[in-house]
């Protein structure tokens, strides 16, 4: 449970920062 939250919120971290990325860029 614990190891799958944790990859949850890494994957949305990680989502998180390509949008700002790609406002930023474009």
């Amino acid at each position: 449970m614990a190891k799958r939250w944790y990859s949850v919120s890494v994957l949305s971290n990680f989502e998180k920062k390509i949008a700002e990325q790609i406002k930023t860029s474009v």
